[in-house]
């Protein structure tokens, strides 16, 4: 008996997403209880394929393969390799941190809301697992929905116009996507005789023409630069995220940026490495971009959920370094950032959502003290911070120093020359993110908040697990290592 299944990991958060409509499910407790036993089952049976993947024997490359729409050669095709089930593995940690998280957050329509979270979470997975071009856009086309509707009804602000905003620019580049697509497989049909979207044969096939190589370079970058997101892509983010409800804000951050820097490598990168090797140095320069510019911003906000959102745009400039970089530490190095990002985004997020709910501000200026009223809270925000800022021994470490070594070893001379650029822009990250920890925790303590609740129990899980992982991963950073560098050394080897 297969004990494994890609289909099942997909099929579980949709299953859980339809079963919440039963009538049994009448109260808002037993809806919460069956949304986080659905998703701690999905966390462990993805710890199943953790545990026995193996980077070294093929075997261990699941793939499943079922006929679909034939004769446009399209298939419901999946497979699973290092950097997929990495990325799988932090989408249902955060998912399952964020249901979690939303017992104060969620106050209406919880059955519909729980609904939309398992919808998303099965869309993310289909992203990461889809082996079949046209299933990989269904599945990112299919992540909008929720989304949409998780901004726009549990949000706050002006939560329709950020909820818009965010499709329509997510929409505008699948749009770019999807005409790099079919002239692939256009062109592929035309040389060949043969109709397929089979990312093997469409990916590995070398006889395009060079122009189309190169405008499908292009329009998939965008389509991916605009979910990462590239600088000028991303005003789209800042608005989401400071209109997000928290637990959305995490999972926003937390998962649905890695499709950006996932695609990035998957399709740009594997699909094209002659033509990416010619944009190198384009990639780097706009991850100077993104570092500098959203350090600069960052660090002028007093919602400290808008700087945390812009914080986000930086550390994903570090993500393009270390791609830019074209060897295997700066690859290592930047799928290691997009994971320990995943963890200490949404650790800030969370921070956030509890300071919220408690003063009814993120406003630095109107907040102070909290240290004093809330010490678990501002301790377990230091380390997040710490780890943000790229302190040895934390997450967030190891993915920031690999991805500017693999910069500055790089084969591209210019690339070398430039890399201090982008570490001058780093070093604003502890500037901005320690005064908001100032801002926040200590100074005077306003009258008004010295009776203010102590951190639930709930909090205490959710924020305690990202710790942990944040630590461990900072710690023992081949523990995650291990997964995929095998396969992008073999990459780079060939």
């Amino acid at each position: 008996m297969k004990i494994l299944s890609l289909s099942a990991l997909i099929l579980l958060p949709l299953i859980s997403s339809g079963m919440l409509f039963f009538p049994f499910f009448n109260t808002i407790r037993k809806i919460r209880c069956f949304a986080q036993i659905s998703a701690s089952i999905h966390f462990l049976y993805m710890l199943l394929f953790l545990a026995m993947y193996n980077p070294f024997s093929p075997e261990s490359a699941l793939s499943e393969v079922y006929k679909w729409i034939e004769p446009l050669g399209i298939s419901f095709s999946l497979s699973l390799d290092g950097i997929s089930l990495i990325c799988a593995v932090l989408t249902s940690f955060v998912f399952l941190m964020a249901i979690v998280a939303s017992k104060h957050h969620i106050k209406e329509h919880q059955r519909f809301y729980y609904s939309m979270v398992f919808l998303l979470q099965a869309a993310v997975l289909g992203v990461f697992f889809a082996h079949d071009m046209f299933l990989f856009f269904m599945f990112w086309e299919l992540e909008l929905i929720p989304m949409y509707f998780l901004i726009s009804i549990w949000g706050s602000g002006k939560k329709e116009a950020s909820a818009m905003k965010f499709l329509l620019y997510t929409f505008g580049g699948s749009i770019f996507m999807l005409m790099s697509i079919l002239g692939l497989y256009y062109c592929h049909y035309v040389q060949t005789g043969m109709l397929t979207m089979d990312m093997d044969y469409i990916g590995l096939y070398n006889d395009y023409p060079e122009i189309v190589k190169y405008l499908a370079f292009v329009g998939f970058f965008v389509a991916f630069g605009v979910k990462l997101p590239v600088v000028p892509l991303h005003s789209w983010l800042p608005s989401a995220h400071v209109d997000a409800p928290a637990p959305v804000s995490m999972m926003l951050a937390g998962v649905l940026l890695k499709l950006g820097g996932y695609g990035l490598i998957r399709v740009n990168l594997f699909f094209f490495p002659d033509i990416f090797v010619k944009f190198a140095f384009a990639v780097f320069v706009l991850g100077i971009i993104n570092i500098v510019y959203a350090s600069c911003v960052a660090f002028v906000q007093s919602d400290i959920k808008r700087q945390v959102a812009y914080s986000s745009i930086s550390h994903m400039g570090i993500f393009l370094v270390g791609l830019g970089a074209l060897n295997a530490v700066g690859m290592c190095g930047a799928v290691f950032q997009m994971v320990s990002h995943g963890l200490i985004s949404s650790g800030l997020f969370m921070v956030i959502g509890m300071i919220y709910l408690r003063t009814h501000t993120r406003d630095i200026s109107l907040l102070g003290g909290l240290g004093k009223v809330l010490p678990g809270i501002y301790y377990l925000t230091l380390v997040v911070v710490f780890a943000s800022i790229g302190i040895p021994l934390l997450s967030g470490f190891p993915g920031e120093m690999m991805s500017f070594f693999g910069a500055f070893i790089s084969e591209n001379e210019l690339v070398r020359h430039f890399v201090f650029a982008g570490m001058a822009g780093v070093i604003l990250t502890p500037v901005y993110m320690l005064n908001m920890v100032r801002g926040v925790f200590g100074g005077v303590l306003f009258e008004k908040f010295k009776k203010i609740e102590r951190m639930h129990v709930h909090e205490a899980v959710v924020m305690i697990s990202i710790v942990f992982l944040i630590v461990l991963t900072g710690v023992y950073p081949g523990s995650i290592m291990k997964i995929f560098a095998p396969m992008i050394e073999n990459f780079f080897s060939i």
